[in-house]
């Protein structure tokens, strides 16, 4: 039989037999079977990631559900639907150059490339006036994303 190809990388992320529960404690939740110690963020992440990706795959291929996957996804949609002031969802992005600060400084780069009077100040002052920000912030985006921009 020809394997099935798989939209997404074909990574090895088996579930352990206790993510399941670092998994629901992550999330905030009481587990069936209490752990001998609370996991880290570090862990709990890493055990909803096996069992949501095992989950995703095994969907994908027309296989047998993974067990507690479903009770994670449930318990992972309240987190988003819900107010719940012990646990809340927040996507952040994880690495220095953010995009906004990298749009910024691209601005600015395109103004201070094409010269003219003024040079950098100048560059920053339009920049500022264009975004409505001020020449102060337009400025430390620039200086921390400069080595990266031609």
């Amino acid at each position: 039989m020809e394997e099935k190809w798989i939209p997404f990388p074909t990574l090895r992320l088996d579930p352990l037999p206790q993510d399941i529960d670092c998994a629901v404690s992550l999330l905030g939740w009481p587990t069936e079977n209490p752990l001998p110690t609370q996991p880290t963020e570090k862990e709990g992440r890493a055990a909803l990631t096996r069992i949501l990706y095992s989950q995703a795959q095994a969907t994908y291929l027309g296989k047998d559900d993974v067990p507690g996957a479903l009770l994670t996804l449930y318990l992972l949609a309240i987190m988003f639907g819900t107010k719940d002031p012990r646990r809340h969802v927040v996507f952040k992005n994880r690495n220095k150059r953010s995009r906004r600060s990298w749009d910024i400084a691209t601005a600015m780069h395109a103004l201070y490339k094409k010269g003219g009077k003024g040079g950098y100040e100048k560059a920053a002052e339009k920049t500022a006036e264009q975004l409505s920000l001020s020449d102060r912030h337009v400025k430390r985006a620039y200086a921390k994303h400069k080595n990266n921009l031609k």
